[in-house]
């Protein structure tokens, strides 16, 4: 047999596999994660909502963490807050609340966009991104609200 002719079949690694099986994982979770907490429309999907908002967006760690500081005189930064913490807020003289996670169909728009409403807060959303840096068009869109 010339060795030019045998080829070894084709095997996966353990790392090869590792990572398909995570991707895997990663891929049913994020269907998982996806398939609820869209709706408020009922009692039985605002409670899957409310779930999807405090387990999910983890939100009950925001009961206890709110990261509320003083950016500027009259303006306040926090991680996103439950409708609680938003009528606190405005208690507080708060008038206007700038989403910068953007619309969203999910729980956590949808209870904030609720109590804004309720409250008579403006709410301005804008999705801005965690990780990546924001591009010119979004850096005016920003500006534009002010």
């Amino acid at each position: 047999m010339n060795r030019r002719s045998f080829v070894l079949p084709s095997i996966a690694t353990p790392g090869q596999m590792l990572k398909k099986f995570y991707k895997m994982l990663e891929d049913k979770e994020r269907a998982w994660r996806n398939s609820f907490g869209d709706d408020i429309s009922t009692p039985e999907k605002r409670a899957q909502a409310r779930r999807h908002f405090n387990w999910v967006d983890h939100g009950i760690l925001r009961v206890w963490w709110t990261n509320f500081y003083p950016v500027a005189k009259g303006v306040y930064r926090s991680n996103h807050p439950s409708a609680e913490r938003l009528a606190a807020y405005k208690a507080k003289g708060i008038k206007s609340v700038l989403n910068l996670r953007g619309i969203s169909k999910f729980s956590f728009y949808l209870f904030e966009k609720e109590a804004c409403d309720a409250l008579g807060l403006n709410l301005t959303s804008i999705h801005m991104s965690a990780t990546r840096l924001p591009t010119v068009e979004r850096i005016l869109e920003l500006e534009a609200h002010f």
